[in-house]
């Protein structure tokens, strides 16, 4: 199997083996050992942290390009490990062992992202992003469809089903052989040698993270506005696939690598969120919290695209930067989880959540409009 196809099956399969752990861990908690949304909101956080400081203490293992099919089968037997001792785990501190699985991926996703980005055209580089950006979305999508399936069957089934997928994806990238790189002037070429400079990655890293805060809130917390709204399960599971659907295809719409350097595209991208934002806490209708939705979906897909695009695409003699991308997506994610439960704890609200997200985002906006005015007045 060609490089490319490897790592776009292996995303498949990394976010689907994820998945499923992901909700087998609360439904566990929930429903054979008796936790309440506290203790679920813990371990979620608990577990955020670590993937969070693996990202960044991995990222440079990233760089070396010979050494990404061992960091990979490293990545994978260490959940794999996880995911079969949390199978036979029988007790509440039992489930920490998710906490100590978690950093695998935080070892993983950075390596996989350099490679699939590889040292190529920025053309060519954004063409890779566009499927690996696609695939990843769509295993996580088919991963939570399964795991409820599976569950029937058992917990310990579902860790195992996905141990075996790590299990898969370590094996089929140890056999990946690394692609020769493009020629240095083909690497010059395009929008890259006269645009990129270090502004693009960290408006793209503070986009991100603004973006991530807010949807950290609405993956992790949305069902309780959605159960104080009176929506049905079904309705509220709709909504949230609304949001991974359109994330999808707007990913699949993001061809032209040229919007990769206009800041206008990213600014639009967090103003739709924003936009998005403001729908879930100004109206109780489901057809405007769908569309908040769409919107929400939309400036996902913007956001990470622009910030693994800068990543990725380095200056000449640059560093691949994708441990950072990954690291301040999921600070971002586990920010807005933490602040944003404990504003709707403290206030009562269950709308202050969005609120406190789309001041974030807000105020991320504004200063980039100020930063541009005064660049250009200098």
């Amino acid at each position: 199997m060609k490089p490319e196809k490897a790592i776009l099956v292996a995303a498949v399969l990394a976010d689907f083996c994820y998945s499923i752990a992901a909700l087998t861990i609360p439904m566990v908690l929930v429903k054979e050992l008796g936790l309440g949304p506290l203790e679920c909101g813990w371990i979620a956080a608990a577990a955020s942290l670590p993937y969070t400081i693996a990202c960044f203490a991995f990222g440079k293992l990233a760089r070396r390009e010979e050494h990404r099919r061992f960091w990979s089968l490293v990545a994978m037997a260490w959940l794999a490990t996880g995911l079969v001792a949390l199978a036979f785990a029988k007790s509440f501190s039992g489930y920490f062992l998710w906490v100590a699985t978690l950093p695998a991926l935080g070892l993983f996703w950075p390596v996989a992202q350099a490679w699939m980005g590889g040292r190529n055209t920025p053309q060519e580089t954004s063409r890779r992003l566009r499927y690996f950006n696609v695939a990843w979305t769509v295993g996580m999508m088919i991963g939570f469809a399964a795991a409820g399936a599976i569950y029937r069957y058992g917990a310990a089934w579902s860790f195992l089903s996905a141990a075996g997928v790590a299990v898969i994806i370590g094996i089929m990238l140890w056999f990946v052989q690394t692609p020769a790189p493009a020629s240095a002037s083909a690497l010059d070429a395009g929008p890259a040698a006269v645009v990129h400079g270090p502004d693009l990655v960290r408006l793209a890293w503070v986009g991100n993270f603004a973006a991530y805060f807010g949807l950290g809130i609405v993956r992790s917390i949305y069902p309780d506005l959605g159960h104080y709204l009176g929506y049905s399960e079904s309705l509220i599971g709709g909504l949230e696939a609304t949001l991974m659907g359109v994330q999808a295809v707007a990913f699949l719409l993001l061809v032209n690598h040229a919007w990769m350097y206009r800041r206008g595209f990213l600014f639009s991208g967090l103003l739709a969120g924003l936009l998005g934002l403001v729908c879930l806490f100004v109206s109780r209708a489901p057809f405007v919290h769908g569309f908040g939705m769409v919107l929400l979906g939309v400036m996902a897909a913007v956001a990470y695209k622009f910030s693994l695009f800068h990543s990725v695409v380095r200056p000449a003699g640059g560093r691949t930067l994708t441990g950072a991308h990954e690291g301040i997506l999921s600070a971002g994610s586990l920010l807005g989880f933490v602040l944003g439960g404990y504003a709707g704890h403290v206030t009562g609200n269950h709308f202050a959540p969005y609120q406190l997200s789309a001041v974030v985002l807000a105020v991320v906006l504004v200063g980039y409009v100020i930063m541009w005015r005064r660049k250009a007045a200098a």
